[in-house]
Formats: C-alpha cells, structure tokens, sequence
C-alpha cells in the first residue's frame, strides 16, 4: 500500500510540472512582414532559448514562473515581450543602429552617421578583406575619397605611406593616427638603413593588422579627428573595430572559414633591344653597356658568332682558360631573375552569443611570397574578444589580441653613387643582352663569393645577393583593451577604457664577406642587429550624456 501511495505521488509531480510547463510559439518578422531567419528567442532570467528556423517560426517550452521573452536579430532593436494567456506570439522587429549606418567616432563611440555634424567615411570588413594584402591599409586604395596610399615597394610586407587629404607639413610626419578598438596603435617604420639608398624595404606596424579581424574603418579628418586625440590627430585618424572588439549583439553559434590563394608577378619590364651585345662603337667588349657588336641574323652585317668566357683569369675558374660561349642574344636573362609570387590566406571565425553576453575569436595565417626569391612575409595572428552584461547597470567589453610577423626581404638600396653596391638590383635591369647569367656559376669555388660578367668591384651577381644579402625582421605584438560601462540613469552613464599595445622588433641586415660591397670596407661583409622595444599605455574616462532619449 505505501508503493503503491508513492508511485502515486511521484506521478501527481510529474504531472504538476507538466502541467507548469507550457510551449509557445509564433513568427518573427521585421517592419514589413519578412520573416527573419535565426532570430534569438530567449526566456529572461533562464538558459532556455532557441531560434527561428527557415519560415521565421519558432517553438519554445517556457517555464511556468517565466514572465517574459526576450527577442533579438542582429541590427534590430531587441524587444521584451511579456507572456500572457496566448500560446501564440508573434513579434515584429524594429531596425536598430545598422552595421550599414552605423559609425564610430574619435570617442570610440557608435553612432547613426546621419545624428553626426561632420563627414565621416566608412569601410565594411568585407571590403578591406576582398585582397589579401600583408598590410591592410593598401586594400583602402581607390575605395576612399581623398585617401592616398602609397607603397613603398613591391617586396612582401613592405612599408605603407597614408595620407588623408593631402600633405599638412613639408618636413613633419603627415600619415594619420591609427586607433584601434578605441586605443592608439603604433604605426612606425623601423629600418636599419634608409631603403632608398642601401638596406631594404622593411614592414610598418600596420602590417601587424589581420585583415581578417576587422569589423569597419571609419575615416575622420579635422575637428572630429582632433577631438580626443588632439594634436596627434592632426592628419586625421583612421578608426578601426575589430570583430573582437565589437559590442554588436550576436545571438547563437557562428563559424565563418575563410581560405584564399592569390598569385603575382612583377608589374612590367623594360623592352629590351636584342640586336646588340655589350661594348661601345659598335664593337664587342666585356663592359657594362650594351652599345656593341650586332649578333649575327640581327644585322646582315654581322660576323662575331664566338667570345672568349666571362671568367678567363679568375682565381677558381682556370678551367675555363681558352674557352668560348656562343656570342648571342638572352632575351629572358632579366625576366627569369623574378619569379611568380603566392599569397596564402587562411582564417577561421567562431561567435556565440545570447542575451547577456557574447564572445569571438578569430585565427589566421598569412603567408605571402614574393615574385623576388627570397622574399617574403607571415604572419600569424589570434584575437579573442567578449561582452558581458553583468546587470542592469553595469557591462564589460574586452579583447586580447597576439600578432607574431617574420618578414625577409633583400637588398634593395641603389648603393652610394652605384658603387660597391650588394644591392640585388644594382644590375639586374641593366643586364647585358649576351650575359648568360642564369647559365654560369654565380659563387667562386675558392671564397663563396660573387660572380658576375662585370667582376667584384662594380656589382654583385643578382643571383648571388639573393642568398648572400638581405633583411629579416621579427615582431611579436599583443595589444588588449578592457572596457567597463555602467548607466546610472537612463542616458547618463561613466565608460572607461584602458589598453595596452606593445611590441618587441628584431631586424637584421647582412652582406656576407665576398661581395662588392659594403662600400667602406669593400668584400670584408657586414651585419646589423637591432633590437626595438614599444609600449604604450592609454587610459580613458568618459561621462555619458545622451541628449536624445
């Protein structure tokens, strides 16, 4: 009798619970009756949650002590809809701040772009993220009015020059200030010697940025740039949200796979005459200048088919003592110098999210080479970023991004008067239209050193610089951001905002012993080691007022 009295009770619970738990149901539409697919339907105060499927519909299992649903879509205005007798309830969405009208002005702070009094230009992270680009700000180029970018060259990773609206100083710096996610981001240029004249082309900081990880670029020139930043913001600013840094509402588990390969080559080249070989007056010699002899079936008066080899009487090549090569054309000896570049780009996406908070994480790798061998620029890049509403009052944004990049690169610099010069391309468009360069040795056997039609003491062998001379540079960045808001009344509030952004550069430059240069100790080599260390930390304290409640 007493199991039987408590399989009775056990079964009168069940049922009460049954019976206190109740399912609703409906359709979720925006202002014009579309349904929209992957709305969040929450219970407030619980776990419980799901989302529309295809049609806009949802079914839902509601406790019997909830009050109310909390319903949300991306770029609407989420709404509470309290629960009454119904079963059936259908909601229509009212848009919100957009993604497509919203910007972030010099405060860090988002707005509707038509509530702003001055011009504001404004990218979507799909735009920038079309090319894979080392450095994101040359993928601006051409899609922002009054925006010049400038590389300074064609090597992976190489330095860019920004400037909004034109120059402001004849001497001073005129690039704009780079702030991402609210916090300044150091945009310097480090090199060990001046590009132009010898060393290479080495990275800006900006080339520590993962494409993949930016929301929007908004551009502010003037008054509005100077408005927190004052006079570092005097060519404008570049303002930058990243998806780890966004406070934009996320409801559910996303993944978003991003892969690409994209291939280059060198732009142009030079149309080269191949009707003359090296020397002057029309006679041949073992010079620089291609002003020589015609080869025979260029010019019907032509008659040197032979000329002694380039190395006769050089220590280590006394094999080739009384030999002779084919006097004639090599139209491809500069072209075959370059090869075709690759660019791969690989990044994976996950959000998730619910009504009090949400978080994201991005990772990728870049890995570009360059049409010069040789040559070439990584960089991998994590970011993790959240949002948190911790009560009614008080809310947490944060986000904590790594950036590792190795860039290698070769000697670029046209030398000291174009002499003694390790550059790669001291020569390399000014080949002699019968220099075989990509059939003969370019190393002495003796001392590793170059080899060239012209001899040490004028240029090195191209091909004999590409592994011989060069740059490297490494770089580990982190930067992060922590920022807590709380409303103390409706549209009154306190925000502060602190970020650290640091990081460690070592750059190398080398010119191994056997080479033409360096000029001040010819053949002897050299190597640069330096070692940059940045850090800056930004403190922010705002008082919110919204005039327009």
């Amino acid at each position: 009798m007493k199991k039987l009295l408590l399989v009775l009770s056990l079964f009168l619970v069940a049922n009460a619970m049954l019976l206190a738990q109740r399912t609703v149901s409906g359709t979720i539409t925006d202002s014009n009756g579309e349904t929209l697919i992957g709305a969040s339907i929450l219970v407030k105060g619980t776990a419980v949650g799901t989302v529309t499927d295809i049609d806009g519909t949802y079914t839902i299992d509601v406790p019997g002590d909830a009050s109310v649903l909390v319903v949300s879509y991306t770029g609407y205005e989420s709404r509470e809809i309290p629960l009454g007798a119904s079963n059936v309830i259908d909601v229509a969405m009212e848009e919100g701040i957009t993604l497509e009208t919203a910007v972030v002005t010099a405060l860090g702070i988002q707005r509707e772009e038509k509530a702003l009094g001055y011009a504001v230009q404004r990218l979507d992270g799909d735009q920038i993220q079309q090319i894979s680009e080392p450095d994101p700000l040359r993928a601006l180029q051409g899609k922002v009015a009054g925006v010049n970018i400038i590389g300074s060259s064609g090597a992976p990773g190489s330095a860019t020059r920004i400037t909004i609206r034109g120059n402001s100083s004849l001497l001073g710096n005129n690039q704009p200030l780079i702030v991402i996610d609210g916090i300044p981001y150091d945009n310097s240029e480090y090199r060990t010697n001046l590009g132009l004249s010898a060393g290479g082309a080495y990275a800006n900081r900006m080339a520590d940025i993962d494409p993949n990880n930016i929301e929007s670029i908004n551009i502010l020139r003037g008054a509005a740039a100077a408005a927190l930043w004052g006079s570092r913001a005097a060519n404008g600013v570049i303002m930058i949200t990243s998806k780890t840094g966004s406070s934009r509402q996320q409801s559910g588990l996303g993944v978003s796979l991003t892969s690409a390969v994209y291939m280059e080559n060198i732009g142009n080249l030079p149309d080269y005459q191949n009707t003359y070989g090296t020397g002057t007056n029309f006679n041949y010699g073992q010079v620089n200048g291609s002003w020589g002899a015609p080869f025979v079936g260029a010019k019907n008066y032509a008659t040197l088919t032979e000329i002694p080899h380039w190395y006769q009487g050089r220590p280590g090549f006394e094999n080739l003592d009384g030999v002779t090569v084919p006097y004639q054309a090599y139209p491809d000896n500069v072209e075959k110098l370059f090869n075709t570049g690759f660019t791969y780009d690989n990044s994976v996406t996950i959000t998730g999210g619910g009504e009090k908070g949400g978080m994201s994480a991005t990772l990728s790798y870049l890995d570009n080479n360059g049409y010069v061998p040789n040559t070439g620029f990584n960089r991998f890049s994590v970011s993790v970023g959240g949002r948190s509403q911790l009560s009614d009052h008080l809310s947490i944004n944060a986000n904590l991004n790594f950036t590792r990049t190795e860039q290698e690169g070769v000697l670029s610099g046209v030398g000291g008067n174009g002499g003694n010069n390790p550059s790669a391309f001291a020569r390399a468009l000014y080949l002699g239209r019968n220099w075989d360069v990509h059939g003969q040795p370019f190393q002495n056997p003796l001392d590793n050193g170059s080899e060239f039609m012209v001899g040490r003491g004028t240029a090195d062998n191209p091909l004999w610089s590409y592994e011989n001379a060069g740059i490297t540079s490494d770089v580990n960045r982190i930067t992060a951001v922590i920022n807590p808001r709380y409303k103390i009344i409706d549209g009154l509030g306190v925000n502060y905002r602190l970020g650290i952004n640091a990081y460690n550069q070592r750059n190398t430059q080398f010119t191994r012993p056997g080479s033409t240069g360096p000029r001040t100790n010819p053949g002897v080599g050299e190597i640069f080691d330096h070692h940059i260390s940045y850090q800056e930390i930004e403190s922010n304290f705002f008082i919110d007022y919204n005039f327009f409640m």
